[in-house]
This record gives structure tokens, sequence and C-alpha cells, in this order.
């Protein structure tokens, strides 16, 4: 029987230990990132859903209320003088709160928001802007929906007197 040489290169025997080690460690960093990566969309995705699901109780109830008559007694105003209460219920984990106010109680538009200023309803946002340009006979909703973690959703309409 004739034995087969192999002619070998000097230092083209195969990989090295070290060699080998590099590569996996270099896998190793790639497969990390790749888990961060899927693991921070993952929590990105359930805040999305938090939102949406505030969103969408917003716009629930907000057409509920526009069905409602004028003098509902879900379309209460709250005193612009005191502040007052805001209505409020719960679903499921969200709170839901709105507030109305009226120009209709006194004839004229509304000019005093001292006592609303600081109220987290209305905070960065332009509801002051929109209580001063209320028309008589109508009712300014804000609605307000809030989870526990720190998803929320606002909704600003106007209830006219039909």
């Amino acid at each position: 029987m004739k034995q087969i040489k192999y002619n070998v290169l000097k230092g083209q025997e195969g990989f090295t230990l070290l060699e080998v080690l590099i590569a996996l460690g270099i896998f190793s960093i790639g497969v990390l990132a790749v888990f961060a990566m899927q693991t921070n969309s993952m929590g990105r995705s359930g805040k999305a859903i938090k939102s949406n699901l505030a969103a969408f109780w917003a716009q629930d109830l907000s057409e509920d209320l526009l069905r409602l008559p004028y003098g509902d007694t879900k379309l209460d105003t709250v005193s612009t003088s005191t502040g007052g209460t805001l209505h409020q219920r719960t679903e499921g984990p969200y709170t839901i709160k709105w507030a109305v106010f009226s120009s209709s109680e006194n004839g004229k538009k509304i000019n005093d928001f001292s006592s609303i200023k600081d109220d987290p309803l209305f905070l960065r946002s332009n509801k002051m802007r929109n209580l001063a340009n209320l028309q008589v006979n109508s009712k300014l909703v804000v609605v307000y929906v809030s989870h526990p973690l720190g998803q929320s959703a606002r909704l600003i309409f106007t209830k006219p007197n039909l």
C-alpha cells in the first residue's frame, strides 16, 4: 500500500486555541447585543400597547360623552372658582378622569383660570387658551386617561348645546 504524503506548509496546520477563543468572544458580543436589542424592543412594545389602550379609553369616553344630552350629570361642570372635583372611573389598571367647563352658567366666556392652572390635567397643554375661546352655550370637555406605569392620553373636545 502506498502512503500519501501531504505537503503542509509551516504555520498552516489549522486554528489555534487563541484564535477560536477570540472568535467566540466576538460572536458572544454580537449575540448579547441582539439579545439586549430584543429585550428593549419588547419593553417598548409593552409601553406602546399601554399608551394605545389609554388613547382607546379616552376616545371611547369622548364618544360616549358626545352622545349624551347637554344636561346629563356626566357633563356636570367643574367650578372654575374652586377647582371642584373631577369625574373619575377606572377600567382595569387605567384611571379615567374628565373635567367639564361651561360658559352657559354665566352667559359669557370663562376668564378665571387661577384655580385650575396647577392641576395635572392641564399641565403641558393649551387648555387655558381653549377655555378662553369657549363659546357661549358650549362645554369644553378634557379627558385624561392614565396607567400606573406612566402611560397616558389626553383628549379635548367641545360639546355644543344643540
